[in-house]
């Protein structure tokens, strides 16, 4: 019979403080830690092949993080009549 190993790594990311224990504690509410929900994001991701959510603006700011066709809406927009 053969050994089926599981190999892990660790992984590490610098993140805000405030966001880090904000986001610990929706974990908890949910029942999960930071690094289950991590764990879950990254398994979303790579079955599904992109991100496990919309991704949305909160700020003129953000909009630069829209795709290219809206972004030349939102160029068009400005010199509209």
């Amino acid at each position: 019979m053969g050994y089926t190993w599981n190999m892990n790594a660790l992984f590490r990311a610098r993140v805000d403080k405030r966001l880090l224990r904000e986001a610990g504690a929706v974990c908890r509410e949910m029942g999960l830690n930071t690094q289950e929900a991590v764990r879950l994001f990254l398994t979303a991701l790579v079955k599904r092949r992109e991100l496990p959510f919309k991704v949305t603006t909160q700020t003129p700011e953000d909009e630069l993080l829209q795709p290219i066709a809206r972004r030349a809406e939102i160029l068009e927009s400005f010199y509209a009549d």
